[in-house]
């Protein structure tokens, strides 16, 4: 590997010394014994990773947020997202103030993602990500538009999985429930 200006080059000397003594960089990395471990340089595959908006604030400070729309059953949605706003942060060298949310549209896609908690044995160190989660079955048309009156167009997302209803036919109302 060509030695590159300004850089030490550790990459090609940690991934050596991993070839040869791999329990040496474990022992380094605070794993203290039994070394049942394959030592590999890894690529991911490539895939577009894209939230489904970014808000960027035009006044600072002010949180970039990233958001996410789930209206199906997805368990990773949590660790896509988390990717999302990882690789935004990269790619724009943002370090500044983050907010990740996800609406979902009924409970049930909540209550089917994974937690993002990725420890070590120890639970000292790892990956916890938290995000602000909105569940738009749980919410009352009410509340939407005392937050905006254009929220109305969210109202089908709040209404319960029956609907009850009335009618009037040959001039006498029928009580009906129906499923959506």
């Amino acid at each position: 590997m060509a030695d590159k200006t300004g850089t030490r080059s550790t990459d090609e000397a940690f991934y050596k010394l991993l070839q040869v003594a791999g329990e040496s960089i474990l022992k380094l990395a605070g794993i203290k014994e039994g070394y049942p471990y394959e030592v590999q340089s890894e690529t991911l595959k490539s895939k577009k990773i894209s939230p489904d908006i970014v808000a960027i604030p035009l006044r600072k400070p002010a949180d970039v947020v990233i958001m996410e729309f789930q209206g199906y059953h997805d368990p990773f949605i949590r660790h896509r997202l988390s990717a999302a706003a990882s690789l935004y942060c990269e790619q724009k060298k943002y370090s500044g103030s983050l907010l990740p949310v996800i609406f979902y549209t009924e409970s049930a896609w909540h209550r089917a993602a994974l937690p993002l908690v990725m420890e070590d044995s120890s639970g000292a160190y790892g990956i916890r990500g938290q995000f602000r989660e909105i569940i738009l079955e749980e919410l009352e048309e009410e509340e939407l538009l005392r937050m905006d009156p254009r929220l109305v167009i969210l109202a089908p997302f709040t209404a319960s999985r029956q609907v009850r209803g009335s009618t009037i036919i040959d001039g006498k109302t029928m009580e009906y429930v129906r499923a959506k």
